[in-house]
């Protein structure tokens, strides 16, 4: 969670407002406790949030927690 609020803390800084930014996480989204909180820290305060990762290491169903899926790194950086 440290690490989430510290994520949300530089977007802030830098971006001026994290409601309505589009965020994409990259990686292995399945076994990462980094990324969980990002999701559930960013998806709350109204960001975009995108991942990123081989289908391998996606969980099951995770359109649940408000974020868009993809396998395809250029993909999900489009727009």
């Amino acid at each position: 969670p440290t690490q989430a609020l510290l994520d949300a803390l530089t977007i802030r800084r830098r971006r001026g407002s994290i409601a309505g930014q589009v965020v994409v996480i990259c990686g292995d989204i399945l076994h990462s406790r980094v990324a969980r909180s990002n999701i559930l820290a960013l998806t709350a305060l109204a960001a975009e949030v995108r991942v990123c990762a081989p289908s391998t290491l996606m969980p099951p169903a995770i359109e649940e927690f408000g974020v868009t899926p993809f396998t395809s790194f250029d993909a999900a950086l489009d727009g």
